[in-house]
């Protein structure tokens, strides 16, 4: 029988405007191009389909479109939102898998997503599958040997949970309806995701199935995330946490904090909460960006702010100029953030399709029984102020049908994004884009 894998999800307001004449930035020229918004994703006319890696075509008001991110995705391009001269800018992306996905975030609003909890998920969700399903996975998330990841994500999960000056807590569950034969369940699978994933694989019936997973994501976000959404027919539901305390080496005294403008992405501005220091920091700055990491008191992991027009600039060509310097006067704004980022479509204009087709091979988690991804929800929130950063992030599968002077003073009150990273390893727990305060 067909059976299908879904995830955490969410319902999206349906909205769709037309919008004449939107000035977009290629290779140095501007063009403008009508474009309709829907659903949150900018459609251009179906005329610039063209080449060997087409999107697909939708019909809106009688006319035929296609998302702008997936026909610049399949063609390795970004699409972001410049503050700057308020227009949209193709450009080119890094082809590392954090790169491409941040590259699928919404373009005009606030995120925040983990690409440590979504690589996580796929990785697992890799183990159970076969053939060209299993290729397309690993792919897309960089793997070459699938079980050296498992071996190394065993070894991270390790040494998160041994790090007691921050707390980075990870987590993985997979929940069997209890109408599956015990022998149809991989046991390969199984041992896989308890061995290297830190993860429980429990059996569980459709009437109990909604308040045993709520307690089990509440206790390991830490109550940060306390209701997911399940299936009402599913075979499996695969959850990954990744929650994340950390207190700042330096806090921000509280008595530094002040009111002040916020300029956000669509010119406006906005009064919000300001935080200020002067001290010791890692920084960069030059006529591109001005990139600052905060470090957490365990001075192996840091939260990098970064002030730039280009949202998609590969900031890790970076990390390795910043110098430490005395004196450094930093004024940041307290923020928080929460979301739910729906990831078919990102992961599929990506590249990760057969796993949401009807033909996916995903019998290496049950035996005999063929699924598909029907959705796949990540949730994320976060809060920065004096003290320092709480962060949350959940993914759930179910189975079932300077050429200036520098400068030592840092004023972000502008739009930049920020990400959370494990210096020691090179991942990056955390990433976000601020746009809009005070709104």
């Amino acid at each position: 029988m067909k059976k299908t894998i879904a995830a955490i999800c969410t319902g999206i307001m349906l909205m769709t405007s037309v919008v004449n004449a939107t000035e977009i930035s290629y290779n140095g020229s501007k063009y403008n191009v009508d474009t309709v918004n829907r659903d949150n994703t900018l459609y251009v006319s179906a005329e610039y389909n063209t080449g060997d890696k087409k999107a697909e075509e939708i019909v809106i008001d009688g006319k035929k479109y296609v998302s702008l991110r997936e026909l610049a995705g399949s063609n390795n391009k970004s699409v972001e939102w410049n503050s700057a001269d308020k227009s949209i800018v193709i450009s080119d992306i890094n082809n590392d898998f954090i790169y491409r996905l941040n590259a699928q975030m919404p373009v005009y609003k606030n995120y925040v997503f983990s690409p440590f909890c979504v690589k996580t998920a796929l990785a697992m969700l890799a183990n159970g599958a076969k053939g060209e399903t299993r290729d397309e996975i690993l792919k897309e998330i960089d793997i070459d040997n699938l079980d050296e990841y498992n071996e190394y994500s065993k070894y991270l999960y390790e040494q998160y949970d041994k790090n007691e000056d921050v707390k980075i807590k990870t987590a993985s569950s997979v929940w069997v309806n209890d109408v599956i034969f015990d022998d149809d369940i991989d046991l390969v699978f199984a041992d896989t995701v308890r061995s290297c994933y830190n993860g429980i694989v429990e059996k569980v019936s459709m009437e109990d199935a909604q308040n045993k997973i709520n307690k089990w994501v509440s206790e390991a976000t830490e109550g940060e995330f306390n209701s997911v959404p399940v299936e009402d027919k599913f075979d499996m539901d695969l959850i990954n946490t990744v929650y994340f305390k950390g207190e700042w080496a330096n806090m921000f005294s509280s008595y530094g904090t002040h009111d002040d403008i916020f300029n956000n992405a669509d010119g406006s501005q906005s009064i919000t909460k300001y935080m200020s220091d002067l001290g010791n920091y890692r920084y960069y700055k030059d006529k591109d960006v001005s990139l600052i990491a905060l470090d957490y008191k365990d001075k192996n992991t840091s939260m990098y702010v970064a002030m730039t027009d280009n949202a998609n600039i590969v900031l890790d060509d970076y990390i390795d100029k910043m110098e430490y310097k005395d004196s450094v006067s930093l004024t940041m704004p307290k923020f928080e953030m929460e979301n739910y980022i729906d990831m078919r479509a990102p992961l599929m204009n990506m590249g990760i399709k057969k796993a949401f087709m009807p033909d996916a091979d995903f019998t290496g988690m049950l035996a005999g029984r063929y699924s598909s991804v029907m959705n796949m929800l990540h949730g994320s929130k976060i809060k920065v102020d004096e003290w320092g950063t709480v962060a949350a992030a959940m993914a759930m599968t179910s189975t079932g049908t300077l050429d200036e002077e520098e400068s030592k003073e840092i004023i972000v009150n502008k739009p930049f994004t920020y990400f959370i990273r494990d210096n020691a390893n090179g991942e990056i727990l955390f990433m976000g884009r601020c746009n809009y305060l005070g709104k």
